[in-house]
């Protein structure tokens, strides 16, 4: 296969103009953007433009005609529509997490990928975070670490895509007008993401459960993602606890017998803030890994370590690389694409979520 991917994006918002097309251009030595898709023509003629895309379409069915080598899935859920469409088109397929709701989403997809011979990633930029893959060295082989505790603080999504040029711009959350804050109530309840809850939950069944489930698959998927390719597999989800509307969602997984893991996750949308940390605790090690928003593109996730030397306490800071995740992990498709070597963040991975999200939604006892 040649060196430079021809490629074909599906889904022209707020992640493809942030992160994805910038990079896809600065990159011509590896990718040629040669078509763009997406229903809304303001979002699909911006960024033909401003990339000097040649073809741009309404339908994906149309781009996934033309001679391409891959295909990005970027748009808004579900996915697994336009991954299975892109396979049996021959088309090796980027796609931006979650790949599915349900297991029998990932199924069919496994079934298209594995018929058509064709390489699927998804896209779990964290696992590709330099800073992230260090920690995994360093707690790579380690049978001592007693807990794990991650904690996300997720405000409005909106707010921080302020500082991007992003078309149409994106619209702040105004939250004395809008009661749901999140948004997410009238997609767990009717159509097709609904549907798909349905199969993964049981139909109807608790509205705060519903949209718990809805928001692991969507945003906690990454949390438990980088959980998973660290501690590896949990024994069990312990308890998971939902509050205030679904607002606040909280895990707890059994590793072993000593260890155990909290993971934490609230929205709240007053402070443009994102944090998401990292914490993992041994009798001799205390570890911190801090992740920077998703949005603000080659600033380091933070490292900080302490533990103890000739009975005095130390603390080291550590920056691993400015190397920016989103673009670790498309470097690495592009390699898998191009030598036959298996993605990291692979189908199997999308399974092993998949069921762990439906375990963590099936522990809540309202």
């Amino acid at each position: 296969m040649a060196t430079v991917l021809k490629v074909g994006v599906i889904g022209c918002g707020g992640i493809a103009q942030m992160t994805h097309l910038p990079f896809l251009a600065e990159r011509h030595d590896l990718f040629q953007i040669e078509a763009v898709c997406d229903p809304y023509p303001l979002s699909r003629q911006a960024v033909a433009e401003r990339y000097r895309v040649p073809h741009q379409f309404a339908d994906a069915a149309d781009l996934l005609k033309l001679p391409l080598d891959a295909v990005l899935v970027l748009s808004a859920d579900p996915h697994t529509p336009a991954v299975i469409a892109a396979a049996q088109a021959g088309k090796h397929v980027f796609v931006e997490k979650p790949l599915a709701i349900n297991l029998r989403e990932v199924n069919d997809v496994r079934n298209a990928v594995d018929k058509a011979g064709v390489q699927l990633m998804i896209g779990y930029m964290k696992r590709f975070d330099p800073t992230y893959r260090h920690v995994q060295q360093l707690l790579a082989g380690r049978d001592d670490l007693r807990h794990a505790q991650i904690n996300v603080w997720h405000p409005d999504d909106a707010a921080y895509r302020t500082h991007h040029r992003i078309v149409p711009p994106p619209v702040l959350l105004d939250r004395a007008a809008v009661v749901d804050e999140m948004g997410v109530t009238e997609l767990v309840t009717q159509g097709v993401l609904s549907d798909l809850v349905d199969e993964a939950l049981g139909r109807g069944g608790n509205i705060d459960r519903r949209i718990a489930y809805f928001i692991l698959c969507t945003s906690i998927v990454h949390q438990v993602s980088a959980m998973r390719g660290i501690l590896g597999e949990p024994e069990a989800v312990l308890s998971t606890h939902v509050w205030h509307d679904a607002r606040g969602i909280q895990s707890t997984f059994q590793f072993s017998k000593q260890l155990t893991a909290t993971l934490t996750w609230l929205f709240l949308p007053g402070i443009k803030h994102y944090r998401e940390s990292y914490e993992f605790l041994a009798p001799d090690l205390r570890l911190e890994m801090v992740f920077p928003s998703p949005y603000l593109l080659h600033f380091p996730t933070s490292l900080r370590l302490e533990g103890m030397e000739n009975g005095m306490p130390w603390e080291k800071h550590m920056t691993v690389s400015n190397a920016e995740a989103f673009h670790e992990e498309m470097l690495h498709f592009h390699h898998c694409v191009v030598t036959g070597e298996r993605p990291m963040t692979g189908i199997e991975e999308a399974q092993r979520d998949t069921e762990l999200l439906m375990a963590m939604a099936n522990a809540y006892q309202p």
